[in-house]
């Protein structure tokens, strides 16, 4: 749920993946913005969760593995406004700060 940034749910798929099943969320904000979230199971484990940035031409993109699973959150939106759309999903599925 990104919808107290703004960002109300408009549909969802689930795409093919290196690693299995991909699913993939998309988001509409206030002004038509859209933002893609993708949620995919990793077949190696990562202790550590880190946020990394990347960004090709006007879409920026936020990802991190946590566990088992792969994030990432993209959009051609501002980096700070996708950071914290990040940090709102990290904070909704592990009920921890992202840090």
């Amino acid at each position: 749920m990104l919808s107290k940034s703004g960002f109300n749910l408009s549909g969802g798929r689930v795409l093919p993946g290196a690693d299995g099943p991909t699913a993939q969320f998309m988001y509409r904000g206030p002004n038509g913005e859209r933002v893609t979230l993708c949620i995919s199971h990793r077949k190696m484990n990562s202790n550590t969760t880190a946020f990394q940035l990347y960004q090709s031409g006007p879409v920026n993109v936020f990802y991190w593995v946590d566990g088992d699973f792969g994030y990432a959150v993209s959009g051609g939106i501002d980096r700070q406004q996708l950071l914290q759309l990040s940090h709102d999903v990290y904070s909704q599925l592990t009920g921890a700060a992202p840090g």
